[in-house]
């Protein structure tokens, strides 16, 4: 794979998540080189390129390093566990590999003394003598709950010898990590209370001791003693951080998960595999000659081509995906993985719960990555400048606002305008027009309406004019607002129009140009193209969310508020006596009048416009 310039890795770093989370570098071969966590990915990244390091191993690690990946967690405590799944995975030759032959570590408590003992030890010796929990693959995983074990119950670790001792209280204590119980500053009985919940959450009865600790807070807070109260609350905090959504290694079981996104035409996938309840692979692919297909489409041929090409040993029981694409040609798809894999392959959608938690990491780390891809400012000033050249324009284009119609079967029909410079998108300067004066769901006539209305107060006021105007539409729409900017005299402004292609594929539009009165031929693929595609589609997300909240409004809207006579405090007394609009349908006459200040006159009134036939 070809190395990135300094500047570009620099560049990649300026633009990367500030989330906590995994980054993953490889060298000119492809070969993983590092695997790294932080709490701030460009924070840490940035460490890299910052100076000149005088660690040769950093040193060589810049001089070898050609991209970087990075992989979004929800905590620190998660991207530690997959850095750690990662590293065992990869073996990078610049991270620390550490070969133990003394077996995994074990968690001891020694409840044969009266102030048992809570300590780390790899020796098997012990198994038989104390009560243990383990063994641990994952010791950093395991050092992390026994810190938070001595913060939360302040247990001893000296030994027995240290133990019997002391005279006074050691630095463990005055840094609240034991309540020194070899002084005498505890009585046997709290300091027992104390190891038996350690020794239920470390048997992961996690909510019986939250329900403990929450019941000794609320007695000691009803007694009014507040300082033992405000204790245990802390206690009850220090628990939750150790339960702390681990999403990561509480995982059961063999399963992918698979996030497709995409943004500006461009597509990325997002793929974390679980093995043995561990992370052993994150990786993203951004495919290519994507325009003709949906991103269903899409995903559906990347889980055939993954899937039936890969040994089927490494297919999971159950992969989960963030699209809902359950169609026939899934359902074959999943036959026909199981019978490679000789055992049954499901897919889903998770919507809640862990699964939904490790699936929301695949879309952020997809996300990251397409951000890393298309750097929006530089993608439409590249956009602006083609378009120039495309059109033969004098000079290149700074300023173009496009224009969609939307009504809702013919009735409240409406006009969105939506305007973009060289930067991107400029939404303080969205605009929307409620069409009153049509009725009858003709676009050509709205467009003109619109055209006439915008840009003869942009006159009036000597506002900027657009260099470019483009219309949701194909040449009929585009004549509309030519015509009308004839009469306005601004009949040098060129004007697009995008018509969708057939059956309403993204990617098979048609685009006509007033200056040519002709379509004009652009490559699907193309900067230009995605760039067009990308404000069309924003204009007529602009058009239908407004109109959707018009017609929102509508429906929510009382029939009483039509009805001369009925004032805001009526309204209120009727809907207060039935209980609603449904109960007010649901009166008869005679109990329409009996609400205060209604009367029979006006209950009349209310029962006719209810019920007209």
């Amino acid at each position: 794979m070809p190395k990135l310039s300094n500047m570009a890795l620099q560049a990649f770093v300026k633009n990367t998540s500030t989330k906590p989370g995994v980054y993953i570098m490889y060298d000119s071969k492809d070969t993983v080189i590092y695997i790294g966590k932080a709490k701030n990915l460009r924070n840490r990244l940035k460490s890299y390129f910052a100076r000149e390091h005088d660690n040769e191993k950093i040193a060589q690690l810049i001089l070898n390093l050609a991209r970087i990946e990075v992989t979004i967690t929800p905590t620190e405590v998660d991207a530690l566990l997959v850095e750690i799944s990662l590293i065992k995975q990869h073996k990078p030759r610049y991270n620390i590999q550490f070969k133990d032959s003394k077996g995994y570590p074990y968690i001891f408590i020694d409840t044969s003394h009266p102030y048992p003992r809570l300590f780390v030890s790899r020796e098997r010796k012990h198994l038989n003598k104390m009560n243990y929990f383990g063994p641990y693959p994952n010791s950093k995983a395991m050092y992390f709950t026994v810190n938070h074990l001595y913060k939360i119950f302040k247990l001893r670790d000296c030994k027995d010898s240290y133990f019997n001792n002391r005279s006074r209280p050691c630095l463990r204590y005055q840094i609240g990590r034991c309540h020194a119980p070899c002084t005498g500053l505890i009585s046997s009985n709290n300091y027992l209370g104390y190891v038996n919940l350690a020794i239920k959450l470390l048997n992961g009865k996690n909510q019986d001791v939250l329900e403990e600790l929450r019941c000794k807070m609320n007695n000691y807070s009803n007694d009014r003693e507040y300082n033992k109260a405000k204790e245990y609350r802390d206690l009850i905090n220090f628990v939750q951080i150790l339960l702390n959504k681990q999403i990561v290694s509480n995982s059961k079981g063999n399963c992918d998960f698979i996030a497709l996104v995409s943004k500006y035409g461009y597509v990325c996938i997002h793929i974390i595999q679980i093995r043995n309840d561990e992370i052993v692979d994150s990786k993203t692919i951004i495919p290519s000659q994507t325009h003709e297909f949906t991103n269903e489409e899409i995903l559906s041929k990347f889980l055939a081509n993954h899937y039936l090409n890969i040994e089927h040993k490494l297919i999971p029981s159950a992969i989960f995906i963030n699209l809902e694409i359950f169609n026939q040609d899934l359902l074959l798809l999943s036959q026909a993985i199981s019978k490679i894999a000789t055992k049954k392959v499901t897919f889903a959608c998770p919507s809640q719960g862990k699964r939904k938690e490790l699936l929301d990491i695949c879309i952020f780390s997809a996300r990251e990555a397409l951000d890393q891809k298309i750097k929006i400012s530089d993608f439409y000033s590249r956009g602006f400048v083609d378009l120039q050249e495309l059109l033969e324009l004098k000079r290149v284009p700074n300023l173009i606002e496009c224009f969609d119609v939307s009504h809702f079967k013919g009735e409240a029909t409406l006009a969105s305008c939506v305007v973009f410079t060289m930067e991107g998108a400029s939404k303080a300067s969205y605009r929307h027009y409620r069409l009153k004066e049509i009725n009858t769901g003709d676009d050509y006539k709205a467009l003109g309406l619109v055209i006439k209305k915008r840009y003869s107060k942009i006159i009036q006021l000597g506002s900027k004019l657009p260099d470019i105007i483009i219309v949701d539409g194909g040449i009929g729409q585009m004549s509309s607002v030519l015509a009308v900017l004839n009469k306005l005299e601004l009949e040098t402004i060129p004007v697009l129009a995008i018509a969708k292609g057939k059956e309403r594929k993204p990617g098979l539009e048609k685009i006509y140009y007033s200056g040519s009165k002709s379509q004009v031929e652009i490559n699907n693929n193309s900067c230009i193209f995605k760039m067009l595609q990308n404000i069309r589609d924003e204009s007529h997300k602009h058009a239908i969310s407004y109109n959707r909240k018009l017609l929102r409004k509508k429906r929510t809207t009382s029939i009483l508020e039509q009805i001369e006579g009925i004032g805001l405090q009526k309204r209120k007394n009727l809907l207060e006596h039935f209980g609603g609009i449904q109960g007010v349908s649901n009166a008869g006459i005679s109990d329409l009048a009996k609400v205060k200040g209604v009367g029979i006159r006006l209950a009349k009134i209310i029962f006719s416009t209810i019920h007209p036939d």
